[in-house]
């Protein structure tokens, strides 16, 4: 695992996964997936919201966002122009590649096995999973508190 201050967009690779942060639409924020749109002739690449983390997701009327086949796209150089004229837009909290990708998607985008399994389960490639500090520190947030066997025992004899 590589921590770094900023993930920029030109270091993210097709077919990558990354966790965005949209700063001004919160709903926005979630697992995007950096894909070619057509034949290699074709230069228009797009992110496609594969996983919102936003709990309000569904209870947004209108996303204002670009769709086809009823999937949620931004353009790559949509966060290419924001990095350059509103970097308090976007922000690229994690670049997760290869079979990484993979196991994080089949596990239904956990946001602490980013950081807790990711490093445990394919020690040979170390570079692909790629987080910024703030991710980190969100996913530190994110993940509760382990309690004591005691603990849940309370919850459960409270109704």
């Amino acid at each position: 695992m590589i921590i770094k201050n900023e993930i920029r967009e030109v270091n993210v690779a097709q077919g990558d996964l990354v966790f965005i942060y949209h700063k001004e639409k919160p709903y926005k924020t979630g697992w995007w997936r950096k894909v070619r749109e057509g034949s290699s002739k074709n230069n228009l690449i797009y992110y496609v919201l594969e996983k919102p983390m936003h709990k309000d997701f569904d209870n947004t009327a209108d996303l204002q966002a670009h769709k086809e086949l009823n999937l949620y796209v931004m353009k790559d150089s949509t966060i290419k122009w924001c990095e350059k004229h509103k970097p308090n837009k976007y922000e690229i909290m994690a670049d997760i590649r290869g079979v990484h990708n993979v196991f994080i998607t089949k596990r239904g985008y956990h946001l602490a096995d980013v950081l807790h399994k990711s490093s445990n389960n394919i020690t040979e490639d170390k570079n692909n999973v790629i987080i910024t500090k703030r991710f980190k520190k969100l996913i530190e947030l994110y993940t509760p508190n382990k309690i004591s066997d005691i603990e849940i025992l309370s919850k459960q004899l409270i109704k």
